[in-house]
């Protein structure tokens, strides 16, 4: 299924293919644990690493929406939609949109 990995230390957001196994998520985000933040469109959530902020090099973003406070994120992350059984599925926001919400690195 469609996912979108965002990479702040390359500077991109792209289409992988994640095949319904969480333990993918860990092999796209480089990760030991994951944490899910809920973003406004459907049920999509960014898949971050939930020790992120303890890690030795952290690749600083934000997800803005531009009408409330950014979301501060590190390192990599994977978008996921996710149903009403919590099964995965393929977000509901498109690549350009998610890719308008992201800028690199943390205003102050």
């Amino acid at each position: 299924m469609k996912a979108f990995l965002i990479d702040p230390e390359l500077r991109v957001v792209k289409e992988v293919e994640y095949n319904g196994d969480y333990r993918e998520i860990y092999t796209l985000t480089g990760c030991k644990t994951f944490d899910v933040v809920g973003i406004p469109f459907g049920h999509d959530g960014i898949y971050v690493d939930d020790e992120g902020l303890y890690a030795d090099v952290m690749h600083k973003w934000e997800f803005n929406l531009h009408h409330q406070p950014p979301i501060k994120l590190v390192n990599k992350a994977l978008v996921l939609g996710c149903d009403e059984n919590g099964d995965s599925i393929e977000p509901v926001i498109s690549l350009d949109l998610l890719e308008h919400f992201v800028t690199w690195g943390w205003k102050e």
